[in-house]
């Protein structure tokens, strides 16, 4: 890309690149060059490249998600925020009064999507251990943490997925069954109902971009086509979600 504009010795500037579509892996890397400056090569090259080194967020679903936070002794500099993929801020916690006690509770996270957890430390050195010690843990299925945090400076910042985003085939209740998966270009995607079932379905990119949503109302027993939802999406994964009579069934789809 290129940026246009001037800066002293030592200012910075914002610059932004817009979207970066990648196949998301386990531990993945960005790297950012600057190649050239005023359509020349740069004095002083050792400055020129960062790595941002970030890991796949974990991914939760039909489970309860969960905080737990033991204070330390300055209770009074912590605070959270939990934000939706929209960046809107959904719950938020503290500053608290109580040293060296629990904080625990559910967070809400009942909608398809990604979300920021955000803790704050406002002394500036987390829950550990100039002012005694203490942590905080975002937890999953059977009590198990997402992640942890003590000694992270001012702020801490985690991401994870709720309800689709790199989630395997979900099985439900009544059977249903999407097929063929994966699905050829140019072929037809179908999903079986094994009752008579009020159906909606939604289709997003693995990046939780919503690309089609359908209301097929009342359907009986039987082979559905899902071809209005499929037919004109690229090469690629894709998460599907079928909501049916109360219940919901996600599965990832891929079309080659």
């Amino acid at each position: 890309m290129d940026w246009t504009g001037s800066l002293d010795f030592l200012q910075s500037t914002t610059v932004e690149v817009g979207e970066l579509a990648f196949f998301l892996q386990e531990e993945n890397n960005l790297e950012i060059v600057i190649s050239g400056t005023n359509g020349v090569g740069d004095d002083y090259p050792k400055n020129n490249v960062m790595n941002y080194e970030f890991m796949q967020s974990p991914n939760v679903n039909g489970v309860n998600v969960s905080l737990f936070i033991l204070l330390n002794n300055a209770p009074e500099e912590t605070s959270w925020e939990l934000i939706n993929q929209a960046g809107d801020m959904v719950q938020a916690g503290g500053p608290y009064t109580n040293p060296n006690s629990v904080v625990s509770m559910p967070l809400e996270v009942s909608d398809l999507g990604c979300y920021e957890f955000i803790m704050y430390d406002a002394g500036g050195d987390g829950l550990c251990c100039g002012q005694g010690t203490g942590y905080y843990a975002v937890l999953g299925a059977d009590s198990d943490p997402l992640f942890t945090g003590q000694s992270f400076g001012s702020i801490d910042r985690n991401e994870f997925a709720y309800g689709y985003v790199g989630q395997d085939e979900i099985a439900s209740a009544s059977g249903i069954k999407v097929y063929p998966n994966p699905l050829e270009s140019g072929n037809t995607l179908f999903f079986s109902l094994g009752s008579i079932s009020v159906v909606t379905a939604e289709v997003y990119t693995i990046t939780g971009k919503l690309m089609g949503k359908a209301d097929f109302g009342k359907l009986n027993p039987g082979n559905h086509s899902l071809d209005q939802l499929t037919d004109k999406l690229a090469k690629g994964i894709y998460i599907l979600s079928l909501e049916y009579n109360g219940q919901k069934h996600i599965e990832k789809v891929g079309i080659q």
